[in-house]
């Protein structure tokens, strides 16, 4: 009896990891949509999302500069870095989409393949939390703070 309560527990255990992945990945039409939004930012070596896809109001932040940007500073940020180095590739990875009434909260990885003026490759992995508020039905970028993830050996 005891070994069959074990299976019944392993067996259980196992469908549950393997489909809680399906069921954290199964958003709604609404959810799918700011997500795309998000997606739009990530595109490669593109700096034009700054001013179409952030509200004029916007502030973003990260753990590579000391206080938040406004929308002018963003986009000079975002065109230097295209002239200094080259996207190669990023992913995604959603983790949570909260969205209440004009408003909507993105927590997710990204992961990015850069090459810089010298050649040099680099990959780096942060977590991102972005707030979006939607106008004239369109979802804009009212903030996001993202952070570097910690490289082995830290």
């Amino acid at each position: 009896m005891l070994a069959r309560v074990r299976f019944v527990v392993v067996v259980g255990a196992a469908l549950a990891l393997l489909t809680s992945p399906l069921v954290a990945q199964t958003w709604s039409a609404e959810q799918q949509a700011v997500m795309a939004v998000v997606e739009m930012t990530w595109i490669e070596n593109d700096a034009g999302w700054v001013t179409s896809l952030t509200h004029p109001e916007m502030l973003s932040w990260s753990n590579s500069f000391p206080m938040p940007r406004n929308q002018a500073t963003t986009q000079r940020w975002s065109d230097h870095g295209l002239e200094s180095s080259t996207a190669l590739m990023h992913s995604l990875a959603p983790v949570g989409i909260a969205i209440r009434g004009e408003t909507a909260v993105v927590h997710y990885y990204s992961s990015v393949s850069a090459e810089d003026s010298d050649g040099k490759r680099e990959t780096t992995t942060t977590r991102c939390t972005d707030t979006l508020t939607r106008e004239g039905g369109a979802w804009r970028y009212l903030g996001w703070f993202c952070f570097d993830e910690p490289s082995e050996g830290n």
